[in-house]
């Protein structure tokens, strides 16, 4: 298990069920995985949409890691958290 980040631990969107599979991965993605997925359209909507509102980019961040969670791709998950 790792440690939650506070931005992860305090998260009001995730429950208290998806931060414990999140802190249940072995290791973080790299930095070079959170790169990648950064061009993603999906990723580039949610980075386009709320430029200079980083609350509301944040939120809908831990939205789109939700979905992923909830997919059970827990990698993706973090590398959306970590962007």
């Amino acid at each position: 298990m790792i440690v939650l980040p506070s931005f992860v631990a305090d998260s009001v969107v995730l429950t208290v069920d998806e931060k414990y599979k999140l802190a249940s991965v072995g290791s973080l993605p790299t930095d070079q995985d959170v790169d990648n997925i950064r061009y993603s359209p999906t990723v580039q909507d949610i980075l386009n949409a709320f430029i200079g509102d980083e609350n509301t980019k944040n939120l809908n961040l831990q939205l789109k890691a939700k979905e992923y969670i909830e997919e059970s791709n827990l990698f993706m998950a973090w590398c959306v958290l970590l962007l």
